[in-house]
């Protein structure tokens, strides 16, 4: 890798500068409810650090997920990630005792004792969603005290990064603010990440506006936006989709054209959610799915459109088999079949230690600590010895330095195409599936286009791309073979 490339693969700075430029969002536009356009300045010019909490609501805000990049974070901080990830693993087992226990601990920690306003404001939303959580999981979401509770805690969440004027009557249910114009509207024109969508949406959900139809369809609209990456697309278009269906189906008011509508919406959600290698709330689509289309069905058959309503039931076996399949699998794996409407938008992965990682990576390679430090001119023994045994944070630059010594990314690196060129990534997409299905001859085809759209001198691009033809010429031998 060229020493530019390096640089701007591990340089958060560059890298969220970079970004911002393409989809030509002004600094005003990114930093808003989130920090200072000066200080997004000096983040962006690597004159100041940006803590992991801002780091990720800033991505999001570009509508790139930190689940497709490597996080390498100092003890601290990845102590920090892990209790986040426990509290939302006990939640996802609806063990709620113990969740109401940890986020007591976690409020503690990461909200009283938070250094900065912004950092303060960001855990209260998260430790506010859990909240919320806790409380749809103990109670009867339905009855009406309770469903006004979750409305106030979700727009008090929303709005602690969210600057938009809103009415009470907005959430009410009564009547639209006075201009007319939706919660959902009042976004427009805005730059807001998928985790701010998702707390718009409860809180529509629950505040029951007059134009709460209008107001999923422009959320959704708002997710389409090409500036979201696969992954963030995948946590937030499924859900609105089914929140949408399931209202819509609840209160009775479509008919067959919103239904042939909506079956078109949940297929796309499906599609979304195979692009991004995820299953948030794929279940619950696939049995929306099934109902919309038994009554399209029903509806085809009443108007004499046999074929067409025969056709509509050979969809519905093929969705049974999903299911049943899917139930198969969350069985066996002891996980509940539904994702639980989620308030937060999932776990984090691809988070590291950087104080393990150096160990062990060095560890593996044979090298000593001396030979590492290079016999003390980038750093002592005594402080390497530090880092690795007892989690201590040292100077960045060193740390970066030492992990590139290892050939490992200094802080940020995508973990499969490393590319802006969004139809690279996809025929990625495309590819998988061909890989997947076995055809080989397109596979063949799709990896000679992605060889002229990719840099292979980026290990990272060039070790996808050479698995990937293993792959499709193991597969070719087989069907020769066979």
């Amino acid at each position: 890798m060229t020493k530019r490339l390096q640089q701007k693969e591990t340089n958060f700075g560059s890298f969220l500068k970079e970004k911002r430029l393409k989809q030509e969002i002004t600094l005003e536009q990114l930093s808003e409810g989130l920090c200072s356009v000066s200080e997004l300045v000096r983040i962006e010019a690597g004159m100041r650090t940006a803590g992991r909490v801002l780091r990720n609501s800033l991505l999001y805000r570009l509508g790139i997920s930190p689940d497709v990049y490597e996080n390498f974070l100092f003890q601290e901080d990845y102590t920090h990630w892990q209790k986040k990830q426990q509290l939302l693993y006990v939640l996802s087992r609806n063990n709620l005792e113990k969740a109401a226990e940890l986020l007591h601990k976690y409020r503690e920690q990461y909200v009283s004792k938070a250094e900065k306003e912004i950092i303060r404001r960001l855990e209260q939303q998260f430790c506010l969603s859990m909240e919320a959580q806790i409380l749809r999981n103990s109670s009867v979401p339905e009855e009406p005290n309770v469903q006004e509770k979750l409305k106030n805690i979700f727009r008090e969440a929303l709005e602690l990064t969210v600057i938009i004027p809103l009415s009470n009557s907005t959430w009410a249910g009564s009547e639209i603010d006075s201009n007319g114009s939706s919660a959902a509207r009042n976004l427009q024109g805005k730059i807001y990440s998928v985790q701010e969508l998702n707390l718009l949406l409860e809180t529509i959900r629950y505040g029951h506006p007059q134009d709460w139809e209008t107001c999923f369809r422009e959320i959704l609209c708002l997710i389409s936006e090409s500036r979201f990456d696969t992954v963030s697309r995948a946590k937030i278009y499924p859900k609105t989709v089914y929140y949408l269906c399931r209202e819509a189906l609840a209160r009775e008011i479509w008919g067959l054209t919103e239904k042939m509508e909506a079956i078109a919406l949940c297929e796309k959600a499906v599609y979304c959610l195979r692009q991004a290698g995820r299953m948030y709330y794929l279940w619950e689509i696939l049995v929306v799915l099934k109902r919309l289309i038994k009554d399209a069905a029903a509806r085809q058959l009443a108007r004499g459109a046999e074929q067409k309503a025969a056709e509509l039931e050979k969809r519905i076996s093929e969705y049974n088999v999903w299911i049943e399949v899917l139930e198969a699998v969350y069985e066996d794996f002891g996980v509940p079949k539904e994702t639980k409407d989620f308030c937060w938008l999932y776990v984090e992965k691809e988070v590291y230690c950087i104080n393990k990682v150096i160990r062990i990576r060095r560890e593996m390679l044979g090298i000593s600590r001396q030979q590492l430090c290079g016999n003390g001119v980038l750093c002592s023994e005594k402080t390497l010895k530090r880092l690795e045994k007892e989690g201590k944070k040292i100077q960045k630059g060193i740390a970066e330095e030492l992990m590139k010594r290892l050939n490992l990314s200094a802080e940020y690196c995508q973990t499969e195409l490393v590319t802006d060129d969004p139809e690279a990534l996809d025929l990625m997409s495309t590819l998988r599936d061909k890989l997947r299905n076995w055809e080989s001859e397109e596979a063949d085809l799709l990896l000679e286009q992605l060889q002229k759209r990719i840099s292979l001198e980026i290990p990272f691009n060039r070790q996808l791309w050479m698995r990937c033809h293993i792959i499709n010429e193991s597969h070719y031998q087989r069907t020769m073979r066979g």
